[in-house]
């Protein structure tokens, strides 16, 4: 039997308009196809709409990430020291609660009045630290705001008795857990820190929007 030569017909990647329409082969010869030569026609070719980049747009784009980037970018926030009017500084967790609470016992009033709230957080501290001055620093909060608690009730005291009592909890003492909670309930209900009018009254009429939610938060 006789073998029939297969033949494969070169299938081209593009094809010009005009071949296009009168839906004839094109063999994408540039810069005038096979068809066009013959017929005297100009070729036009529209590119293609599934977007991507040629080999031209591509090589000038791996030849811009080659080169070495520019240094007249955006300044980096580190040197604001550089600038008119700014000194540099190192922001650290340290420095942040340094800073802030310079600002909330820069009144000596209410200084003597978050002492024992400041004691109760040190002892709670201790407890998640596992430190050995847990025992020592709760002793040491029991004393000062029994001894506070006789003088002048206020809402740092109703702060520092709630702390207190899930602290007492955490060690496993119920029964000064359950005294702390109820001495704390009635120091707050004795103030009125239930009443909205409380909070605005003892956060500088709403001016200070954190003491405000912290007073809230504590109800």
């Amino acid at each position: 039997l006789a073998t029939k030569a297969s033949t494969f017909t070169h299938r081209s990647s593009v094809a010009y308009t005009t071949c296009r329409d009168r839906h004839v082969h094109c063999d994408g010869t540039r810069p005038c196809c096979t068809h066009c030569s013959s017929e005297a026609r100009v070729c036009e070719y529209t590119p293609s709409r599934r977007g991507g980049l040629t080999r031209a747009e591509l090589a000038a784009r791996r030849a811009a990430k080659d080169r070495p980037s520019s240094t007249t970018g955006v300044r980096c926030c580190n040197d604001a020291g550089s600038l008119p009017g700014h000194t540099s500084t190192v922001t650290t967790p340290s420095s942040y609660h340094r800073d802030v609470w310079a600002h909330v016992l820069s009144n000596k009033a209410r200084r003597g009045e978050l002492e024992p709230l400041l004691a109760c957080m040190r002892f709670i501290g201790s407890l998640y630290a596992k430190s050995d001055q847990a025992t020592e620093l709760g002793e040491s909060v029991r004393l000062d705001i029994h001894t506070r608690g006789d003088l002048n009730p206020d809402p740092a005291l109703a702060q520092c008795r709630l702390l207190y009592s899930i602290g007492t909890y955490w060690c496993g003492d119920r029964d000064t857990s359950r005294r702390e909670m109820d001495a704390a309930l009635g120091i707050a209900i004795g103030l009125g820190m239930h009443c909205r009018e409380f909070t605005i009254e003892n956060s500088g009429s709403g001016e200070d929007p954190v003491l405000a939610e912290s007073l809230r938060t504590t109800w």
